[in-house]
């Protein structure tokens, strides 16, 4: 599961993303199982909007078929991106464990 703040659906949303990640010698293979939007706030007011008054929060299911596919490439790129460095945590810390 990734958490994330993202310009979609013409907002800026904080949203979590469930997805299934899968390589091999193929490649990275990325499907989107679900997208829920937590909140959105005014355009500009990013990161620490969480924290002010004009933050709306709503915790809905977004219908992904509503997403661009700029913007579904964009949530893949980041949920591969967040998968390797959980892969690389993990492989850190198994290290970490045989020493």
């Amino acid at each position: 599961m990734l958490t994330t703040q993202r310009h979609i659906l013409g907002l800026y949303c904080e949203i979590e993303v469930a997805y299934s990640f899968d390589a091999d010698e193929r490649g990275t293979f990325v499907e989107l199982d679900e997208v829920w939007i937590l909140g959105y706030y005014p355009e500009g007011c990013e990161s620490d909007s969480v924290r002010r008054s004009d933050y709306v929060s709503i915790n809905a299911k977004a219908d992904i078929r509503y997403l661009t596919d700029a913007e579904i490439d964009d949530l893949k790129a980041e949920c591969v991106d967040h998968a390797d460095a959980r892969a690389a945590e993990a492989g850190h810390y198994e290290d970490s464990a045989d020493e």
